[in-house]
């Protein structure tokens, strides 16, 4: 993770110099400071397509995204890989806002440490009710299902086995899981 740009800046700030920049999917900003992202290997794509086909069977195709803005807050705004929205009826020249977002995840080929840590801390701060991580190079493919958020942090977090690049995931398992 590097700094493409010094200065702190809002997430409308950071919307401009995007657009100015072209900086596209290669970049969040996260607590008001522009962070690359690395590059996405096959796996990753292939990855966050599976998950998105496992969400699309049970939220719908009209709710399930595999690219787009989110803003948190007023200094963050990530990308996620996949996320499902409960509210349709959003601006169209805007970031999703976070109230909309019932479901965030992040395939973690390379990013895991961010996305288990400060990325889990502000998705749970500006309330998104679940937050998945897919480690799909793990020997079993692991998925860590956080749920509950409350004052910055997630009060469960569950292991599922999901197999390389997700290929066994079953989203409507998971989601129906009682311990929740």
């Amino acid at each position: 993770m590097t700094t493409t740009h010094p200065q702190r800046m809002t997430v409308d700030e950071y919307l401009v110099e995007a657009e100015r920049r072209g900086w596209g999917r290669c970049v969040e900003l996260e607590d008001g400071m522009v962070v690359e992202l690395a590059a996405e290997h096959y796996l990753h794509v292939r990855s966050v397509q599976r998950v998105q086909e496992a969400l699309v069977d049970v939220f719908g195709f009209q709710r399930v995204f595999a690219s787009g803005t989110v803003r948190l807050d007023l200094w963050t705004a990530y990308q996620p890989d996949v996320f499902v929205l409960d509210d349709l009826d959003l601006p169209d020249l805007e970031p999703v806002p976070v109230r909309a977002c019932r479901l965030a995840v992040e395939v973690a080929v390379s990013s895991l440490r961010r996305d288990l840590n400060a990325k889990a801390r502000h998705y749970a701060a500006a309330g998104v009710r679940e937050y998945w991580v897919i480690d799909p190079s793990a020997d079993a493919g692991v998925l860590l299902r956080h749920v509950r958020p409350v004052d910055g942090a997630y009060r469960l977090v569950r292991r599922y086995e999901v197999g390389t690049g997700a290929e066994r995931l079953d989203a409507a398992e998971v989601l129906a899981d009682p311990s929740e």
